[in-house]
């Protein structure tokens, strides 16, 4: 399960969401997950970085989780999940139920 966010009700592609990362460690390059891939088969949390800070970007104080398939970002480029909304879960939270939580998200 892939975790994105947007200050909208919809998802955005000026941030895209890659499957995997390539990185370069001791001169040799690796694929690796991003931060934003959950377990899709456990209780996993994920926390919010720039807490407050983020928010400031926000018109409402509200922050949307749009929670996609792992399979999804197999198949589809970041354009038509997009596009055609190709996510499994929308949760919309506010900024108080974001700070009552201490800014965890635990999605089972």
């Amino acid at each position: 399960m892939y975790v994105a966010y947007s200050f909208s009700d919809s998802l955005g592609n000026g941030y895209p969401l890659v499957y995997y990362e390539e990185v370069i460690i001791d001169n040799k390059k690796i694929r690796r997950f991003p931060c934003y891939r959950l377990d899709g088969y456990s209780k996993c949390g994920i926390g919010i970085p720039g807490r407050e800070s983020l928010l400031l970007s926000c018109d409402d104080n509200k922050l949307r989780l749009f929670f996609i398939l792992e399979s999804t970002m197999q198949d589809y480029s970041w354009d038509e999940i997009c596009k055609q909304r190709l996510y499994e879960k929308k949760l919309t939270l506010t900024e108080e139920e974001l700070k009552e939580n201490d800014w965890v998200v635990v999605y089972e």
